[in-house]
């Protein structure tokens, strides 16, 4: 009775250690996803649209770039299996005139859709919120007919 009770016992746990495995391979960062690949040297250029009025603005001062870039680094994310509703803002990196990172932000759910080959889409996992770190940015949007 006692092997079988262990026996059991070891089972439990193994599952458990697999489920909790499976998950953390979900978890990830964009500076994991996309950002670490940007060196000190690289011509960066950050395309931004936001969907409510059509405003677009491009960043391409390094010191700006940066700002923005280490703000959206500490954004955590989950992956999640779902296929991508429409956003509200649209965000473009541009590295040496290569778009290495494609996001789209649902400022309600917040979630991330990323580029890559596959296509991906993320759940912010930690308490940042990604609408305020670009409205924190003050950025010059210029809006079409105006």
């Amino acid at each position: 009775m006692k092997k079988k009770i262990a026996f059991l016992l070891i089972i439990l746990a193994a599952i458990a250690g697999c489920s909790y495995a499976v998950n953390r391979m979900n978890d990830t960062s964009l500076h994991e996803k996309a950002l670490n690949q940007i060196t000190k040297n690289d011509e960066v250029r950050i395309d931004m649209k936001r969907y409510s009025d059509d405003a677009k603005v491009s960043l391409t001062d390094k010191d700006k770039v940066e700002k923005l870039l280490k703000s959206l680094s500490s954004v955590e994310l989950k992956k999640e299996n779902m296929t991508w509703p429409s956003g509200d803002y649209a965000i473009r990196v541009y590295v040496n005139g290569v778009n290495i990172l494609g996001m789209e932000m649902l400022t309600d759910k917040n979630y991330v859709w990323i580029n890559e080959q596959k296509g991906g889409v993320y759940k912010v996992s930690n308490q940042v919120d990604l609408c305020k770190i670009i409205e924190e940015q003050h950025l010059d949007w210029t809006i079409p007919g105006q």
